[in-house]
């Protein structure tokens, strides 16, 4: 028998800080200014630490009958003895009208070990894709920190 092969539905989610991108909220206590990265060295992740706030558009499985939607994004990063750093994210999403507004929101907290090799991380509780779970790592790139995740459904 022949038919259609589910193959399921390969998720990704990317997250870029850049240390130079001012906070769009309540600005945090000053701290020191990151060093400027020199071309070809990637910053380190001390350079990453702090609170980050901002909003967009964004094209999701929540916009089923909608094109886009508006979501908030907080960000705080903390950088571990070990060299590693726990990243903790809350998005909101807005709905509804001005008079009945519906915020969702959600919080998730990850803690990332240092990897293999200078400015990757590993996620300290990654889980198989092919068994439900989520595979997570981060990357320094220059003055970029890219959080990855990978899943199948």
């Amino acid at each position: 028998m022949t038919g259609p092969i589910d193959t399921g539905t390969v998720r990704t989610q990317r997250i870029e800080l850049y240390p130079s991108q001012p906070a769009q909220a309540t600005p945090a206590p000053r701290r020191a200014t990151p060093p400027s990265s020199t071309p070809g060295r990637n910053l380190d992740i001390k350079a990453f630490a702090g609170s980050f706030s901002g909003s967009g558009m964004a094209d999701s499985e929540d916009t089923t009958y909608l094109d886009v939607s508006q979501w908030d994004l907080d960000v705080r990063i903390t950088v571990a003895a070990d060299g590693g750093f726990t990243i903790g994210w809350t998005t909101g999403l807005r709905a509804g009208s001005d008079a009945q507004p519906v915020v969702r929101r959600r919080a998730i907290s990850m803690t990332f070990r240092p990897g293999p090799r200078s400015g990757l991380f590993t996620a300290t509780e990654n889980g198989d894709p092919l068994q439900g779970g989520v595979l997570s790592w981060a990357r320094i790139s220059r003055n970029t920190l890219t959080v990855h995740q990978f899943s199948v459904r």
